[in-house]
Order: C-alpha cells, then sequence, then structure tokens
C-alpha cells in the first residue's frame, strides 16, 4: 500500500511541473499585442515595445487608470508615468472575444508592440494597428 500511495503522489508531481502556461504557445502573438490564451490566465507585467527596440514593462498591479479615446488612443497610468498607445482600431476585435483594449482591462495583455512602416501599410482595413508607444 505504501508504494500505491507513492506512485500515485510521484505522477501527479510530474504532470504539474508540465505546466500550460508556462509554455511558448500559452501567448497568442496577435502582431501589435501579445494575448494569454487561458480564460483564467493574467499576466504580472505589461511590456511596451518600440519599433527602435527600447521597451518597459509596467507590473499590472501599479496601474490605477486605463482610459480609452478614439482621438487620443489607450492612456495608462501608473503611479507618475503616464502611458499612451495610439493607433488605429485600438478598441476592435482581433478575433472573436479578443480586443486590445479589453484585454488590458482583464491583464491577459503580455505585451504591446508597435508597428514598422511595413506593417502599418500592409495591415487590412480595420485591423488593430498600434502606430506609436508613448512613455
Amino acid at each position: 500500500m505504501g508504494d500505491e500511495v507513492l506512485s500515485r503522489y510521484a505522477t501527479r508531481l510530474e504532470t504539474e511541473g508540465n505546466d500550460a502556461s508556462l509554455e511558448p504557445d500559452a501567448v497568442d502573438d496577435l502582431g501589435c499585442f501579445g494575448y494569454l490564451r487561458g480564460a483564467r490566465e493574467r499576466a504580472l507585467f505589461l511590456e511596451l515595445r518600440k519599433a527602435s527596440g527600447d521597451s518597459l514593462a509596467v507590473a499590472y498591479a501599479l496601474i490605477e487608470t486605463i482610459a480609452f479615446s478614439p482621438s487620443e488612443g489607450i492612456t495608462i497610468t501608473a503611479g507618475l508615468t503616464h502611458l499612451t498607445i495610439r493607433g488605429r482600431h485600438l478598441k476592435s476585435e482581433v478575433r472573436p472575444g479578443v480586443e486590445l483594449h479589453q484585454g488590458l482591462l482583464r491583464q491577459r495583455v503580455l505585451f504591446v508592440h508597435e508597428a514598422s512602416q511595413a506593417q502599418m501599410m500592409q495591415a487590412a482595413e480595420g485591423a488593430c494597428v498600434v502606430e506609436c508607444v508613448e512613455w
């Protein structure tokens, strides 16, 4: 009986070590932002990436407000830091049930990436495009 209990817990530890949330496939790269797949997944940090290669990560726990304005874009306030995401169709669905603004509110966006000039020109009509990230 002792071996039976030991084998039951040993196999459970092996399967828990293979957590799907740790796999790179757990994040959907939707071009201008990365979205966590699991319905209960939450990101700890939001990484903002500029086309130049600069990046800034902000803890979701420090974010106080996320405001959307069609003319200004998405403005995020984290303490004294103001972050702005400007672009086109920032509140449109990239695929059913997935949009940048709602993803930020639900802490499911892992990163936001500025589009290059080529990506902006090739983007489909109505597609979500991040033209500028400012901090």
